[in-house]
């Protein structure tokens, strides 16, 4: 799903383009009605072109996932994916078979991010550690209220 984020000049288009980039990575910086649009042409003609995204480059990179008619198994990874309460990503609900949650302390995915935010990034372990904080444990917070909608909870 990290394919869907918006590019860095989408988000500059937003009526805040300040928070979009401090906020990137909430539900409301992706692109969900292409991800849901791009699900449902996979389901419906059981081929498909995705985006990737590489944490280093920061923008998606399109057409670089071809999922074809002999695959037999798809994972769709991503945060939103059960964000049942926004209608956009509701659709989801008739497209997938199984829905899992992978049910993991807040504490070990905060140091998982840092790590990443440093890999990645180059951000000095500080400033890793304020955007863990600042950004991705509130949408950790978020995501962590939509396991309700899970078929299977793995801990």
């Amino acid at each position: 799903m990290d394919g869907f984020h918006y590019y860095k000049k989408q988000l500059d288009c937003l009526p805040d383009p300040v928070k979009a980039h401090r906020y990137r990575g909430a539900y409301w910086t992706f692109d969900a009605q292409l991800f849901v649009d791009n699900v449902k042409t996979l389901r419906e003609n059981e081929t498909a072109f995705f985006p990737s995204f590489d944490h280093s480059v920061g923008d998606p990179i399109e057409n670089s996932i071809h999922i074809e008619k002999s695959h037999r198994v798809v994972i769709v990874e991503g945060l939103y994916t059960l964000l049942f309460t926004e209608p956009i990503w509701k659709e989801l609900q008739k497209y997938f078979h199984q829905f899992w949650f992978i049910d993991i302390d807040k504490e070990t995915c905060y140091k998982r991010v840092v790590e990443r935010h440093i890999k990645t990034l180059g951000l000095s372990r500080p400033d890793a550690e304020f955007r863990a904080r600042d950004n991705d444990e509130q949408n950790g917070d978020i995501v962590r209220t939509t396991k309700q909608f899970a078929n299977i909870i793995l801990t």
